[in-house]
């Protein structure tokens, strides 16, 4: 699983849509970004949050030379003649190579790219300005958002919490993202979860048992198509989310402007879904799958079975189970683009280590898919990926409904 994160930052460049790619600077950077991001480690909060504040600059920058939205930070003022790739580019590099400066060699190579044909002079000097003062704005806004706050989490030490999970048993992952700044939802409690199933329940039961049956390690009930989709669901959710979002893109005839309207929304709604993701993880502190079928004494639930020695198929993540992460992101990206683009799409991404590639046609079709990879691995009960689902898509048709304007 180690070797698979840490090569998931080659996958943003294997993708294929339903035609020829019609790149532009804007999908170009977000290819960029996704790539560059990895390096800030293998957490989609960590991942999301980035992005979001790399599109929201672009997207600023580019509506200031063309303002037919509302902008995210106050508005700016441009020259008449300034360069909208100039701005583009520059807006992407400036918030990227500050927030990650070991990557600035290969970030200054695609900023060259990007104004290799943006010819010096007015145009290019007041686009790069745009873009920097748009960096600027969006990076001071999240300076202190609490991403980096120091918070000491104590697992509960009833028999439902939540503890450290084999084979690494490590300590609670990001417990100060449900403290960090919302991008665009004004609170959580617009997005109600119906929570957990009762641990002594027969629901709860039914939902550990069909993990237990097809996402332990050694389980014949599943099938090697479930297998691959579980491995695959372990690339960093923005990956193929960003790449599904290019693909659809590239068979609109829409703006540079547009194009980065949509990659600014659903990249702060996906981030906004993390944030309520987080809070609710560690609200409710419900034990993985692995501790329940390995030792469900005190659960008071005899419907479960145990199995002392059952492992996930896949390691089981730091962090509580109810909701998963990877659903809530991708319920918040299905409701973005298929708000802005409709529920079709043709895209592939293929995994690089082991060759697995995924093809999908719909966007909520990747939802779907993301739920069950969730429970053939092992990780989390369909419940607290069904929810998570559901949850994003809240956030998702909110942000559209709420942040950057509607076409004026």
């Amino acid at each position: 699983m180690r070797l698979l994160l840490a090569c998931a930052l080659l996958v943003a460049g294997l993708v294929c849509g339903a035609g020829p790619a019609r790149a532009d600077v804007i999908t170009d950077w977000n290819a960029t970004a996704v790539t560059a991001v990895q390096a800030l480690g293998p957490t989609t909060p960590i991942q999301s949050r980035a992005l979001a504040i790399v599109h929201l600059a672009i997207f600023d920058a580019l509506n200031t030379i063309d303002r037919r939205y509302d902008s995210y930070a106050p508005p700016l003022q441009a020259p008449p003649e300034a360069s909208p790739d100039a701005a583009a580019a520059t807006a992407a590099y400036e918030v990227l190579v500050r927030m990650i400066p070991l990557q600035k060699a290969v970030l200054d190579a695609a900023l060259d790219r990007s104004l290799k044909d943006v010819a010096d002079g007015p145009a290019r000097q007041g686009g790069v300005a745009v873009g920097r003062q748009a960096a600027d704005q969006i990076l001071a806004m999240r300076q202190a958002d609490g991403a980096d706050r120091k918070v000491q989490f104590t697992p509960g030490g009833g028999r439902s919490s939540w503890r450290p999970t084999p084979p690494e048993f490590q300590p609670a992952a990001l417990p100060q993202w449900p403290q960090v700044k919302l991008f665009v939802i004004p609170n959580l409690d617009k997005f109600p979860v119906p929570g957990p199933h009762a641990v002594d329940s027969a629901a709860y039961a039914r939902d550990v048992e069909e993990v237990r049956i097809k996402g332990g390690a050694r389980a014949v009930a599943r099938t090697s198509e479930q297998a691959a989709t579980a491995i695959f669901w372990t690339v960093p959710t923005a990956i193929p989310w960003n790449a599904a979002a290019r693909a659809g893109l590239a068979g609109r005839k829409a703006s540079p402007l547009d194009n980065a309207r949509v990659l600014a929304l659903l990249n702060v709604a996906t981030a906004d879904s993390q944030i309520g993701v987080w809070a609710i993880k560690y609200r409710y502190n419900v034990l993985r799958p692995v501790d329940a079928i390995r030792d469900p004494r005190g659960l008071n639930n005899p419907n479960i079975n145990a199995d002392a020695t059952w492992e996930s198929f896949i390691v089981t993540p730091p962090h509580p189970d109810y909701v998963s992460g990877h659903s809530g992101y991708s319920g918040a990206a299905e409701a973005v683009l298929t708000a802005l683009m409709g529920d079709e799409t043709r895209v592939s991404v293929t995994y690089p280590t082991n060759g697995v590639t995924r093809h999908w046609e719909r966007f909520s079709q990747i939802a779907k898919e993301v739920e069950d990879a969730r429970a053939w691995g092992g990780i989390h009960t369909r419940t607290a990926d069904e929810h998570a689902t559901e949850l994003g898509r809240q956030i998702g048709a909110f942000v559209v409904a709420n942040a950057l304007g509607n076409p004026k």
